[in-house]
């Protein structure tokens, strides 16, 4: 074979052909043929004539030479006769012109949100990963281990190895195969190829070379693990679909760079594989990413806490520790880590690191003494205070006992993080009786004599954590309400009710008695009905309210047929009233509190165990019920009266605490008309605001030996929880509503933005000005950033029927995992009671992607034995050398005539000049 270099007009025609690039052309020359060559039996008579014919002529020769000059000259005479005779007969040759095509070659690279896992390595086999991907001489300094580097994400490891060099790895390969590079997770998409494009000419002179390779590295740089999720199945079938079964290509094989963990629907790889004819050409090198030497791992759950608290909070941290091969393992330790990224305006700020010690008000670290089998969670719980303002990113952190931290395969899922806002702001707070109860007396004094000890986040003047009116409707006119000095409305006593929608909705909080609903009015019996309807309206656009029954039974019975009915959480009717008479009130009953009222912040008030624990939810209930032995602080907590609602709870409500009484389980005045348990304390949402029903008028009893211990923290939990409205959607004026407060990584996230203008009236503009988003860090400090909303991407006035007056909507797209801030803020800094209008929604990868955090080297190495390939380890990709599987292709066959090429003329004349000469030189001319 002999090779051709750029045959004139050839390689122009091969580059259009659509099977990748050339890579050599041949020429090679056949076998003799002939025109019009004989029979072989009638070209034997031929030679045998012409033999015989050149002996007679030269037996008849003169001359005195012996015989064997003549055998040489009848020779020589027969074989020019010979010559002439071949070429009569036409002999040509056929030239055939070949190429020798590579093979193709697909590396599929997973991008899904797994591979942004960091994993925890061997010694050995992290050398061996730093020295393929950091090798010596590339000019990137080698650090000293993975866990913590930059690029020690899996897929960052994987995009380190094949780009090292320059990409040499990717450049050997390009040199043997068509290369073709995807990334995939639950599609797929091209990063480039080495194939010729169709049509395109070789660049001219003094023009540089296509640099293919190049581009794929780019193309590489450029992915982010946040796929959600991973169809290894479904690529697999799509490389198969596009290179196998094709005449002018043949598939070297597929290099699939994956965790091994799929979490598409419907079949598995290997299902998929089964069904796919021919899939052993696929010839699998599985590169599995994550530690290859162990399937153990400790994780943290996502934290369970409060996104939003006030200033001098103490805050419970929950989480749940799950592992898998670690069973027994211990002592286990979590911690918290504190870094402050914001203050107290919101403006983010290097973090600082909040150093946090363990006394009665802080439990930074807990210990496990073993895991537990895989299926069981180890809860722990965890508390810190917050005595400044701003946002807290809070984490809460595991690790396994020294000696053993290698065995964890997964690094960064040791540690879960919560993000923290503390409010420096004073709830406002509206508390309205008839008369001077008990409870008036006690709660009154505890909401308004708070001594204002800090000063506000602007270093402005001091601040209390309530700013309350009381107002009692007996009192007589000359007598001071109760208040807590402060701005504005807090600078005087509060003498009536408000009655107008400016001056009620200065307030977060609402908080009823046994009122007189006739005397909200101001003694206008023409106005309640306007009055009620303005309280309704601001529970249902955000307002917090709490009704507690008295003996007069205001709250309940005096609100049927007014607005305010539909707050109520219960069914109430007059039969009420007579049922409760009937309850014996010389017989105490105690509280049996309700899943969600083991939950409720209002009763989960008890002091932590001597252990320095906080009480679980299952012994908070205990305690109140005056169930455990153990805990004395509950003995006194008894009641006599209470209202006695026979409907039972209204639809969408929940109960938090019914009444019983101990000893006695057969004692139906505590039961209501279904004969079951009477509700006695129960809650519910209204519109964006929340009701919270208490049944008793005597909860000062838990008062008894503790003074304000439990009390004074029952009722601080009932309001700030009614006002978490407030807290979470910003100031008095804007709210703000994500339409999920989660959203997967790739779908788009809907706000919607209730405006008021100043007099607390809807907003009427067709545009909403002054609203920003913070995006969340990509995993590299200051890589978050923001967008200012303006132009036409401002939030547009919702125009749907059932819309709210003054709502607004903007939609954005969600691309990466963490936590996004919106917040409003308009010209002029337009704030209200001093708190910026914000709300976070999360950005999550999928729950199963996220879950699956493991590798699954078992099923990357049945997928490599189906297709009758191989399991290769990320730190020996660069030996990777899968056999060339070249296709040789005929580009033309051209006849070549040999009669009248110059040698056979030239031998011709050769063969008579010969013969001549000789008949001369034996003198037999």
């Amino acid at each position: 074979m002999t090779p051709l270099v750029d045959p004139a007009g050839l390689l122009p025609l091969l580059r259009g052909l659509p099977c990748g690039p050339l890579a050599e052309v041949r020429v090679e020359a056949g076998e003799w043929r002939w025109t019009s060559l004989p029979a072989p039996w009638a070209l034997t008579l031929v030679v045998v004539a012409v033999v015989l014919l050149a002996r007679w002529l030269y037996q008849r020769e003169r001359g005195t030479t012996g015989k064997a000059p003549r055998v040489l000259l009848g020779g020589l005479r027969a074989l020019a006769l010979l010559l002439v005779l071949l070429a009569m007969a036409g002999p040509y040759r056929e030239e055939v012109r070949t190429s020798e095509d590579k093979s193709h070659l697909v590396v599929l690279l997973d991008t899904s949100a797994s591979m942004a896992n960091e994993d925890l390595y061997t010694p050995a086999e992290e050398q061996r990963l730093l020295e393929a991907g950091w090798p010596e001489g590339s000019g990137t300094p080698r650090p000293a281990r993975l866990a913590g580097s930059e690029g020690a994400t899996r897929l960052g490891l994987a995009r380190r190895v094949l780009a090292a060099r320059e990409g040499a790895l990717l450049r050997r390969l390009a040199d043997r195969f068509v290369l073709h590079v995807f990334a995939f997770d639950e599609d797929w998409r091209s990063l480039g190829s080495t194939a010729e494009p169709a049509g395109e000419r070789p660049p001219g002179a003094g023009q540089p070379a296509r640099d293919p390779v190049a581009g794929i590295l780019a193309a590489l740089e450029a992915q982010a693990p946040s796929g959600p999720r991973t169809r290894i199945g479904v690529a697999l079938r799509n490389v198969a679909s596009q290179f196998l079964g094709r005449a002018d290509q043949r598939l070297a094989g597929v290099v699939l760079v994956t965790d091994g963990q799929d979490t598409g629907e419907g079949d598995t790889p290997l299902e998929m594989l089964a069904a796919l004819p021919g899939a052993e050409q696929l010839s699998v090198y599985a590169v599995g990413m994550g530690n290859p030497d162990s399937d153990k791992n400790l994780r943290v759950e996502p934290v369970r806490a409060k996104d939003v608290v006030l200033v001098r909070d103490q805050v419970l941290f929950e989480a749940d520790l799950r592992q898998k091969g670690l069973t027994g393992v211990g002592p286990v330790t979590a911690r918290l880590e504190v870094e402050q990224v914001a203050d107290g305006e919101g403006r983010p700020m290097p973090p600082r690191r909040v150093d946090l010690v363990d006394d009665a008000r802080t439990r930074a670290s807990v210990e496990v003494a073993a895991l537990p089998a895989e299926e069981q969670p180890t809860p722990v719980r965890l508390r810190a205070p917050f005595d400044e303002p701003g946002t807290y990113r809070v984490t809460v952190r595991a690790s396994l006992p020294a000696g053993r931290e290698r065995e964890d395969a997964i690094l960064d899922d040791n540690a879960a993080t919560h993000e923290l806002r503390v409010v420096d702001t004073s709830i406002r707070v509206l508390y309205v009786d008839r008369d001077a109860r008990w409870e008036l007396r006690f709660l009154g004094t505890y909401l308004t004599r708070e001594a204002p000890t800090r000063t506000g986040s602007a270093g402005g003047g001091l601040r209390n954590r309530f700013l309350t009116h009381v107002l009692q409707q007996t009192a007589d006119p000359t007598v001071q309400m109760p208040h807590t000095p402060g701005p504005d409305i807090f600078k005087r006593p509060l003498r009536e009710f408000p009655a107008t929608r400016e001056a009620l909705f200065a307030y977060d909080v609402l908080l009823l008695g046994d009122v007189d609903l006739n005397a909200l009015a101001g003694g206008q019996p023409a106005r309640k009905q306007e009055i009620l309807a303005l309280v309704r309206s601001f529970v249902e656009e955000g307002g917090g309210i709490a009704l507690q029954a008295g003996s007069e039974m205001n709250t309940t019975l005096a609100m049927l047929g007014t607005p305010l009915a539909d707050l109520l959480p219960v069914s109430v009717t007059e039969a009420d009233r007579k049922a409760t008479d009937a309850l014996d009130t010389t017989r105490e009953f105690r509280l049996r509190l309700t899943e969600a009222g083991r939950q409720h912040p209002a009763f989960n008030i008890l002091p932590p165990g001597r252990d320095g624990e906080q009480m679980d939810p299952a012994r908070v209930a205990t305690v109140w019920a005056h169930e455990d032995p153990k805990v004395d602080i509950a003995r006194r907590w008894a009641w006599y009266w209470g209202y006695r609602c026979l409907g039972g709870l209204r639809p969408g409500a929940v109960a938090l605490a019914t009444a019983f009484r101990p000893g006695q389980p057969d004692a139906r005045d505590v039961l209501d008309g279904r004969d079951e348990p009477m509700v006695l304390v129960a809650t519910k949402s209204f519109g964006r605001g929340r009701v919270f029903w208490l049944g008793l008028d005597d909860m000062w009893r838990i008062r008894h030996g503790h003074g304000d211990t439990y009390y004074g923290a029952f009722w601080e939990q009932v309001v700030r929880d009614l006002a978490t409205y407030r807290l979470l959607g910003g100031n008095k004026r804007f709210k703000i509503f994500p339409r999920d407060e989660e959203v997967a990584v790739g779908d788009t996230a809907e706000i919607l933005i209730t405006a008021l203008d100043e007099r607390y009236r809807p907003l009427d503009t067709p545009w909403l000005d002054g609203v920003h988003v913070e995006l969340p860090d990509s995993g590299v400090p200051g890589s978050g950033g923001r967008i200012d909303l303006e132009g036409e991407s401002r939030p547009e006035r919702n125009t749907d029927p059932d819309a709210a007056p003054g709502e607004y909507r903007f939609r954005i797209p969600v691309t990466r995992p963490g936590s996004y801030l919106v917040w409003i803020e308009q010209r002029g800094d337009v704030r209200d009671g001093g708190e910026r209008a914000e709300r976070r929604f999360r950005g999550v990868a999928r729950s199963r992607e996220d879950a699956l955090r493991l590798p699954n080297h078992q099923a990357l190495a049945a997928i490599a034995a189906e297709t009758r390939g191989q399991v290769v380890r990320l730190s020996q990709l660069g030996e990777l050398s899968p056999p060339a599987q070249t296709v040789t292709r005929v580009l033309n066959r051209t006849r070549k005539d040999q009669w009248d090429k110059a040698w056979v003329l030239w031998l011709l004349v050769g063969v008579l000049g010969l013969e001549w000469a000789l008949r001369k030189r034996f003198q037999m001319i």
